[in-house]
Parts: C-alpha cells; sequence; structure tokens
C-alpha cells in the first residue's frame, strides 16, 4: 500500500469532525508522471495531437522542454494508443449516422442511430479494421495498417506505448452491438479473438523491433465496466482477457495486460454497479486459471488504471481518496499488485458537460483546481497521468493561432521541477474556509521550486489572502541567495481576456450573458468570422499575457530564518498559480 495521505478523510463518512491531513510529506524524486497522453483511433494516420510545437512557447523562464523531433504530443513522452484494432463506428471522411439522418420540417437534424444490419456502412467502416474475413470464412489480417497508424508517431521517435484493445473488429461477430465509439459485441468465437491479438503482436514485434515491443504495456479496451464500452457478460469479459492474454504472452511474453481504464471508480460503483466487477476480474488475472491455456495466470509490471473527470461543483476531495480507496483495497487484497502502478488514463475536461456552453475552464480558475487535484494526486501515490490536448487551433486567412489553455501554465513548471526531491507542504492562511492552498516543493542540489496554488470552487471569491510556507532548512542543501517568481492570475488568463474581447466586440455568445465563466473561443462566439478576426487582431496582447505568466520577476513577499525552517509568505489572489524559485550561490 502506498501513501494514505487520505486515510484520515475516510473518517468523515463515519465521523463529524474533518481531520487534518500531516503538514509534509516526502514524495521521493519527482518523476515527470504527467509526461502521458492518449492518440485515438480512427484518426492514428492523421497524427492526431502531434504538432510542432509553437514559438512561443520557448519565449519564456520556463521555455518548453521540447523532444528532438518535428513534431511531438504536447507534454507527452508515453503514447495510450486506443482503438488501434479498428471497430469504429465513424473514420475520416465516413459517418453512417449523418449520412442516413433526416431533417425535421423545422430543419434540425432528427436524432439518428447506427444500424446495425446496414452491411454497406459497416463494409466501409470495415477497411481501417486489423482483421478481416475472406471469403471462404478465415480470417485476413493487414499489419501493414497498423504500421500506417503507428507510422506518425514512430517517425517523431515515440516507441513508449500502452496499446489499447478496443473496439472489436466487425467481422469477429454476426451480432454486432455499437456502443460509444464503435462495435462492443465480443467475438462469436474467442480462438479467433485469440488469433487476431497473436497477429496483432507479431505485426507490433515487426514494427518495432523486439526489444521494443517487449517494453509495451496492453490495456484490454476502455471503460469496459459499463455495456456501452462492453456488451457482454463478466463470463464472457473474462474470456476475452484470458484469450488476449496468452495470445501476448505466447508473442511477447514480458508485456503486461492490464485492466481497461475503470470509470467512476468507487469502492460502490465496482462492488454494485459496473456490468464488469474489475476487482474480480483482477482476482482472476493475478489467481485464476487461463481459460485458453489451462495454466495460473501471472501478473507482470502490473498497473491499474482509471478515468477522472471533475468541474469545480464535484467534491475535490472525492475525487482523490475515492480513487486512493480503490487503488488501496487492490493493492491489499489481491495477490500480484502489492507494487502495481496507479495511473489515470483520462483526466480533466474540467467542464460541466451538462452547462450550455460547457464552462471548459480553460482559465486561470481552471488552472488552479487542476493543480490542487494533480499534486494531491501525486501526495497519494499517483504514477502516471494521461492528460488530453490544451491547444486550442483558431485560423484567420493564413493566420493560425493556438490558443493555450491556462492548464498548460501548471505543466510548463512541472517539467522544470521533475527530478528534484519532492514534498507537499500544508501552509498557513488568513483566508477564508473556501480557499483552498496547496504546495509543492521540488530541491535541487543548487536551486529549489515552491509551486503555490489558491482555489476556491466559488467563481465569485477573489480573495487576498496571506499565504505562509514554513520550509525545513534540512530539506534545502544551499543558502539561498535569490528569490524570484511567476503567476497564472485572472490579469493574465488568455481565455479570460478574450471572452472580455468579444463582449466589447459585441459578439459574445448570448448564452454566456450573466454566467462568470469561460469556454472554448469555439463556444464563447457564435460568429465564427469576427471571433477569429478579434483573436487575430488581440494576438499579440494574449501572446504577452501568456509571456507575463511564465517570466520570473523579483519576488515580492518575504522570507526569514525562523527555528529550523525558512518561513516564506506571499499575498495570493484567487484563483492564483505562483512558483517561486530559491537560487542558491
Amino acid at each position: 500500500m502506498k501513501k494514505l495521505i487520505y486515510a484520515l478523510f475516510l473518517l468523515v463518512l463515519s465521523a463529524p469532525i474533518l481531520l487534518s491531513k500531516p503538514e509534509m510529506v516526502h514524495l521521493g524524486k519527482l518523476d515527470p508522471f504527467w509526461r502521458c497522453h492518449p492518440v485515438l483511433g480512427p484518426y492514428h494516420m492523421e497524427g492526431i495531437w502531434l504538432r510542432e510545437i509553437p514559438d512561443y512557447f520557448f519565449d519564456t523562464d520556463f521555455a518548453y522542454k521540447k523532444r528532438p523531433y518535428e513534431k511531438e504530443v504536447l507534454f507527452a513522452d508515453h503514447l495510450s494508443v486506443v482503438r488501434l484494432l479498428g471497430g469504429h463506428a465513424r473514420i475520416p471522411g465516413f459517418d453512417p449516422v449523418k449520412q442516413k439522418a433526416d431533417m425535421n420540417l423545422d430543419g434540425t437534424m432528427k436524432k439518428a442511430e447506427f444500424d446495425v444490419s446496414d452491411t454497406e456502412s459497416i463494409r466501409i467502416l470495415s477497411q481501417l479494421d486489423f482483421v478481416y474475413r475472406k471469403e471462404d470464412g478465415s480470417l485476413g489480417f493487414r499489419p501493414e495498417l497498423i504500421r500506417k497508424k503507428l507510422y506518425p508517431y514512430t517517425s517523431n521517435g515515440y516507441k513508449s506505448f500502452t496499446i489499447v484493445l478496443d473496439d472489436i473488429p466487425w467481422c469477429l461477430t454476426r451480432h454486432p452491438e455499437v456502443g460509444s465509439f464503435g462495435q462492443v459485441a465480443p467475438a462469436d468465437n474467442p480462438e479467433e479473438w485469440y488469433a487476431t491479438i497473436k497477429e496483432l503482436c507479431l505485426a507490433l514485434k515487426d514494427i518495432l523491433g523486439e526489444e521494443d515491443a517487449s517494453q509495451l504495456r496492453f490495456r484490454i479496451g476502455t471503460e469496459m465496466n459499463g455495456r456501452e464500452r462492453f456488451a457482454g457478460t463478466e463470463y464472457q469479459f473474462l474470456t476475452h482477457f484470458d484469450y488476449a492474454l496468452a495470445a501476448i504472452t505466447e508473442v511477447l511474453p514480458a508485456c503486461e495486460l492490464g485492466l481497461f481504464n475503470i470509470s467512476a471508480a468507487s469502492m460502490d460503483n465496482i462492488n454494485h454497479h459496473h456490468n464488469v466487477g474489475a476487482f474480480r476480474v483482477l482476482e482472476h488475472a493475478s489467481t485464476g486459471i487461463n481459460r485458453r491455456t489451462g495454466k495460473p495466470n501471472i501478473v507482470k509490471r502490473p498497473f491499474v488504471s482509471c478515468s477522472r473527470y471533475y468541474y469545480e461543483k464535484a467534491d475535490l476531495d472525492r475525487i482523490v481518496y475515492g480513487i486512493d480507496e480503490v487503488w488501496d483495497h487492490i493493492e491489499e487484497n489481491i495477490p500480484g499488485y502489492e507494487e502495481m502502478t496507479r495511473e489515470i488514463h483520462e483526466f480533466g475536461a474540467l467542464a460541466d458537460w451538462s452547462a450550455v456552453p460547457r464552462t471548459q475552464n480553460p482559465d486561470a480558475f481552471g488552472n488552479a483546481m487542476n493543480l490542487q487535484v494533480v499534486i494531491n494526486l501525486k501526495e497519494n501515490g499517483l504514477d502516471k497521468l494521461f492528460h488530453w490536448n490544451m491547444l486550442e487551433s483558431v485560423r484567420h486567412g493564413d493566420k493560425v493561432m493556438e490558443v493555450p489553455s491556462c492548464h498548460l501554465w501548471g505543466f510548463s513548471v512541472l517539467d522544470y521541477m521533475a527530478g528534484g526531491e519532492a514534498y507537499t507542504i500544508v501552509p498557513e492562511s488568513d483566508g477564508k474556509n473556501e480557499i483552498t492552498h496547496t504546495v509543492l516543493l521540488s530541491v535541487f542540489e543548487n536551486k529549489a521550486y515552491l509551486m503555490v496554488n489558491a482555489f476556491s470552487t466559488d467563481r465569485n471569491c477573489h480573495d487576498e489572502t496571506q499565504v505562509s510556507i514554513k520550509v525545513p532548512r534540512d530539506l534545502v542543501p544551499f543558502k539561498i541567495r535569490k528569490l524570484t517568481s511567476a503567476s497564472k492570475n485572472i490579469a493574465n488568463s488568455i481565455y479570460v481576456q478574450i471572452r472580455k474581447d468579444f463582449e466589447e466586440a459585441g459578439i459574445l455568445n448570448p448564452l454566456l450573458e450573466g454566467k462568470g465563466y469561460t469556454a472554448t473561443v469555439a463556444n464563447m462566439s457564435n460568429d465564427a468570422k469576427k471571433r477569429n478576426q478579434v483573436v487575430a487582431e488581440q494576438w499579440d496582447k494574449y501572446l504577452a499575457q501568456w509571456k507575463d505568466s511564465l517570466t520570473l520577476r523579483t519576488f515580492e513577499g518575504s522570507m526569514r530564518p525562523e527555528d529550523d525552517h525558512h518561513l516564506i509568505s506571499l499575498i495570493m489572489k484567487t484563483p492564483e498559480s505562483t512558483v517561486i524559485v530559491l537560487e542558491g550561490e
């Protein structure tokens, strides 16, 4: 079991008093756990999320740490390759639902659904499937498709992958069912599923080479705890898992097959509400007899992943300790998972998806909320965090502008904190209880970074608070000679400014009137031409705001020695994220 930082929070469920967590927690060396990202099918051949890094990323004191390739996935060294096998419900240039959709008399689109009896549409969709049915009824395979799908990433230096085995190719079942993104019925014949995964592994071995292929990890689907992602029973899932595991083990014996990323991960949901129970599957994966080989299953390099989406009305403590409770249960009760890695394979969104338009939170408010949750998750032993793209492309004429979500600020700073000896510290403040302050310290031989975060779920709370942090002297191995700092707040929040500019131009989305939040550029105005023009005209101002937020200036707070610690104090706005750099001689 890893750090039980939030164990005290669990008492809240039965006790009337909220107990505090430890004042300081040592995290060890800060590994770059945030440098992971999904890449989604059916868009692999288009190189989804690969991009050239914008020039302005390098024009700050926290210049982007670029990989030595033309393109890269933003803040990512490891990729989860989702829906590589095919089984898509739509592919680039063809969406069978939209193709057949009819119009209502008022000009709106009638709600349409995928027709699984539409064999012509399935034939077209199946062209991107790894496996197909020959005229004689046997299976054929397209290893060249796997090569083409991976090529945009391998040609840009990527070779660290989690291969996700979803959706299920169309030809493997005579009774297809369409879920969230594709065909989700299990294969009619488990031997054909086994053959498909074996051929996939052989293709990966050929494409990547044996050494790199042996370092791959596999994940059995996405959120298959619900019928919209796996339209079978738990018994069928265990067969689905075992036959894939047998195939992987035969070709790439060092590789691990991990469970799907669990959605809505909580003890109650897993035990009582999920279609496929993660705890029972993991128990089978570690102690059960493989249904294909008849031999005991063996866990290798185990990882357990979840999805975590939230926004300001969520219980942000529960977001952390709810998932921690699940991980703790697995480590303590399921053999083979004592040294597992804790991973979140889908993270963030930070949006109220029921709001119109969605809140999205790409501003300073969202950055502060994101950092609070990320730091608390790391404190609870998080090993890998797979985030989503944080740039929005806006085009005006020949000019393409990549508008940065404020969440980029946090990851830009974390990249410089990676490799240091890390600690979380509970600060003191004179602010209201509704304001949460979170602190992460990363110490190097002659430099230290102190990230201080102020957040309130109340969007109207913009209080200034005095925050004091006690940094033990024995943690800092050098004499502090210089303090500088940089901050992300409302004043340099690009999306807050874009909303103001749209309002002044008279093109703000009427649905946002009276609502104090930001959304994407596209959702903040219904006038595509004018909104893009405004962004283009004000682009230099937005870039200046970005540079301002990541430019170090003389620290305006104070630091003084007290007993066995340095007392660092500063005034923080809400919401605000600040990094203080302590430098030695």
